[in-house]
């Protein structure tokens, strides 16, 4: 007998108790009462039981940006949304561990997203994960824009926004994306701005001292293939949005999705304050926006 997938919106207690539980053991994220009930709260049931969810939010407190954005940027990144068109935050997404590599239900899930943001959503969408898996499938989406990354709790944090009318065209690369995990090499750009009274060579200098001895650890233990950093000579001018790059080059998606962060600041770095560097990092450079790009082919790069 074949069993299909449901999806509602929860409006039930005892339901959104059980998504409550579900989203904490998934994320670690414990979300207030408040904000269940008064946003649009949707789940998705298999043999009677919730497997998946996530909740939209249009309120003027957005959750994205509290979690996911460092105090010192929140105010700025507020003041964007505000002055953009009307957002509407997609997030507490879960998906039950057992269910994640099924594939029909996986693909159910997905559609219910985009089938949600399409229905309720606003023209722009907003979301944030600190998990380096979901940002590199939002990254995939030809009209993700990474709005702002940080570093909170030893984690890195991303902030995406989006078109709503592009949501399907999303979802459909989301689905595809994992299928090219395996091929090829993986290259993540990194832009990055000088915030006002900071230099170029601050950020040099920053880069060598803090970054470059952590991913040169990475390469010899083979869990990185290798690290670029670039300075931009041409073009220049106020209206470009970036000086400086990074690029980390990996053999493939499962090289670049592992764990890493905090493992190796404390091997390169005994005995210093990680929150202090990122600090000292942040002080002197802005992440504008990352890429992750899988290599389809070459000719002298072996």
């Amino acid at each position: 007998m074949l069993h299909f997938p449901k999806f509602t919106q929860i409006r039930n207690s005892n339901e959104i108790d059980v998504f409550a539980g579900n989203y904490f053991r998934c994320s670690g994220f414990n979300v207030n009462r408040d904000y269940y009930e008064t946003n649009q709260v949707f789940a998705i049931y298999c043999h009677g039981n919730m497997i998946g969810g996530f909740v939209l939010g249009t309120g003027e407190t957005l959750r994205t940006l509290e979690v996911f954005a460092s105090n010192e940027h929140r105010d700025n990144l507020y003041r964007q949304v505000q002055e953009s068109k009307p957002h509407t935050e997609m997030c507490c997404f879960w998906m039950a561990p057992d269910i994640r590599k099924n594939t029909r239900l996986n693909f159910f899930i997905w559609l219910c997203v985009a089938y949600a943001l399409w229905a309720y959503g606003t023209p722009q969408l907003i979301f944030g994960t600190n998990s380096v898996r979901l940002a590199a499938l939002y990254s995939a989406t030809p009209k993700c824009h990474l709005l702002h990354g940080d570093y909170l709790n030893h984690k890195q944090t991303f902030i995406f926004t989006g078109p709503r009318k592009d949501c399907l065209v999303g979802v459909a690369q989301i689905l595809i994306f994992p299928e090219e995990w395996e091929k090829g090499k993986v290259l993540v750009f990194n832009y990055f701005s000088s915030p006002a009274g900071a230099t170029r060579a601050d950020h040099i200098k920053v880069e060598r001292d803090i970054w470059k001895p952590i991913h040169a650890a990475r390469v010899k233990d083979g869990k990185m293939k290798a690290w670029i950093l670039y300075e931009m000579e041409f073009p220049f001018g106020a209206s470009m949005p970036y000086n400086m790059a990074t690029a980390d080059v990996y053999t493939d998606m499962k090289e670049y999705l592992a764990p890493w962060f905090e493992g190796y600041f404390k091997k390169v770095h005994p005995g210093k304050d990680m929150n202090q560097l990122i600090q000292q990092t942040q002080a002197v450079t802005t992440l504008q926006k990352g890429e992750v790009r899988m290599i389809l082919d070459r000719l002298d790069w072996k």
